[in-house]
């Protein structure tokens, strides 16, 4: 007998009946009741075993208007809305975690679980563990979203209920016709508009109001509803939520001029956890009639991270190295980044940096500043056209200008009085040596390092290790401009700028840095580096003004 075949047989026997070749409904407990309930399910077989049956809820003690009746304390449900008819909302019961195919995993087991659900609802008593999170009680099937931040949160914390401006998609009607840019969103009723279509919505604040501009959709304004529901309102239903939301809130307010009511509804959920619930209303929902139509949105939350470098960190240049540290430390949440380079975004760039040929002919620091400010959350990214602003803001430099006259001529005469960390970085050709240099005020210079450099047995062996390595490389080949260019190891590249950005953190965390250089070796086919590390004193032959190091 297969696995399938003797399932059914298994819960024939306790009492299920055969819907279909996969489908069987069935009563539980089988006999009598748990606490004065009893249910009916419905379980589907698709690919069983591989896949856990999907378990539906059909009807509580033979009433099957669950959406109204399900008590508000019970668990482990999912709500899923596949229409504006609230009549046809399905729940699935959540009670085979960790599924996976095994003999023990069969009719009898399935039941089991199932019962000890109910129980556990009736009792209001789970297992220790079993409190994981899963899908709120809300809808999930809507093609239209809206990109709610914690900013909006932030906003109606103190308010039981307001309003709040925000951007949507241009409306199309049933007719086939795209709404004007005239009227507001709420001057469209919802039995008009085409909701088959997929309509997005940008609340005017922080990062959501962003992304209209990213997306560069077309958008009219809209207002929406925000409510705060207080604590001890319970309920477990979409359709009870509504309720709370109609009989508590004097909704009649917002005015009989317009057509449709978004709403955000804010209330304590899962584990306590504040959840939204985001929808559209029509007229007869305001007015309290029996039959109203609600279309439910999709809630897309907006990340709401710590800050994990809390610094303001100053990038002097920013090309192929430079662009993909101020990369990572935007993805990394990092309190401000300040661009600055004077050079001009060209063809030879392409393929070794963060930008893309649409910035050709831009100013790097301003074309790195528009890509990125499109994906910050919480990161401000800024310019400056002086290194003396740079030097001015920034908490911590991070020089990457690419030549060593370059790194000289800012080290010997723009910085030589800064008093606060810089961390240096640069490469060999083919990035066989690849060098970090950190100097403070208690640290010797960049000076003392390159003396430190040629006294250091390792540092020696490194450097010799490079000179070995690259002699037998290929030499540059040279384009049609006289560009040289070398077989690329960008992987390299960004495995420095990750060692920076790690620096960086360090330093954040622990106000100091534990080392002063790091400098990593690689051959040509190595996968991994080899790395050494370090201290800088002040060098005897050097004549910076320094602290020793401690």
């Amino acid at each position: 007998m297969d696995n399938l075949m003797q399932i059914k047989a298994e819960l024939t026997e306790l009492g299920f009946c055969l819907v279909d070749k996969e489908t069987m409904v069935g009563k539980v407990p089988k006999n009598g009741d748990l606490n004065g309930f009893f249910i009916e399910v419905e379980i589907i077989l698709t690919d069983f075993p591989y896949n856990s049956p999907n378990i539906f809820l059909k009807a509580i003690n033979n009433e099957y208007n669950l959406y109204e009746i399900i008590p508000d304390k019970w668990k482990h449900l999912d709500e899923l809305v596949y229409s504006e008819d609230i009549e046809n909302t399905l729940f699935s019961i959540c009670c085979l975690h960790n599924w996976k195919a095994s003999d023990e995993h069969n009719g009898v087991f399935i039941y089991g679980r199932i019962l000890d659900w109910l129980r556990s609802n009736c009792e209001d008593k789970w297992e220790e563990g079993s409190e994981v999170q899963g899908w709120r009680m809300m809808p999930h099937f809507s093609t239209s979203k809206i990109y709610l931040g914690y900013d909006v949160i932030k906003e109606v914390k103190a308010k039981a209920i307001g309003t709040i401006k925000v951007k949507q998609s241009m409306y199309i009607l049933k007719s086939g016709k795209k709404v004007s840019g005239k009227k507001e969103g709420t001057a469209y009723s919802i039995e008009e508009v085409d909701f088959s279509q997929s309509y997005s919505f940008y609340p005017n604040h922080g990062f959501a109001k962003k992304l209209s501009m990213i997306r560069q959709e077309e958008c009219i304004d809209t207002e929406f509803i925000v409510l705060r529901l207080p604590q001890n309102y319970k309920f477990t239903t979409f359709y009870q939520l509504l309720m709370k939301v109609r009989n508590n809130f004097n909704l009649k307010i917002f005015g009989s001029q317009k057509k449709s009511f978004p709403f955000i509804v804010l209330y304590k959920g899962f584990l306590g956890k504040l959840e939204a619930v985001s929808f559209i209303a029509n007229q007869k929902f305001i007015e309290g009639k029996e039959k109203f139509i609600v279309k439910p949105l999709k809630v897309e939350s907006i990340p709401n991270r710590p800050l994990s470098i809390d610094l303001k960190i100053g990038l002097y240049g920013v090309g192929s190295l430079g662009s993909q540290v101020a990369s990572l430390l935007n993805d990394k949440q990092t309190k401000e980044i300040i661009l600055h380079d004077n050079q001009i975004f060209s063809s030879d760039n392409l393929g070794h940096h963060e930008l893309t040929g649409n910035f050709l002919g831009v100013n790097k620091a301003i074309a790195l500043q528009n890509k990125l400010i499109f994906s910050s959350i919480d990161t401000k990214i800024s310019t400056v056209a002086s290194s003396d602003k740079l030097i001015e803001e920034s908490d911590l430099l991070v020089v990457t200008v690419g030549s060593s006259q370059e790194y000289d001529r800012i080290a010997f005469n723009e910085l030589i009085n800064y008093n606060k960390p810089i961390i240096w970085a640069w490469t060999s050709p083919y990035n066989v040596l690849q060098e970090i240099v950190i100097t403070t005020p208690k640290t010797g210079c960049l000076n003392c390092y390159y003396q430190l450099s040629k006294e250091n047995d390792r540092l020696i062996q490194f450097n010799e290790f490079k000179d070995i390595e690259l002699s037998g490389l290929s030499s540059y080949n040279y384009d049609f401009c006289g560009e040289p260019h070398t077989e690329s190891q960008w992987e390299k590249n960004v495995f420095l700028a990750t060692q920076i950005v790690s620096v960086i953190n360090y330093f954040n965390r622990k106000k100091e840095f534990n080392f002063n250089y790091f400098v990593f070796a690689w051959g040509f086919n190595d996968i991994i580096a080899t790395p050494t590390m370090g201290n800088i004193p002040k060098h005897n032959l050097c004549n910076c003004i320094r602290g020793n190091y401690e």
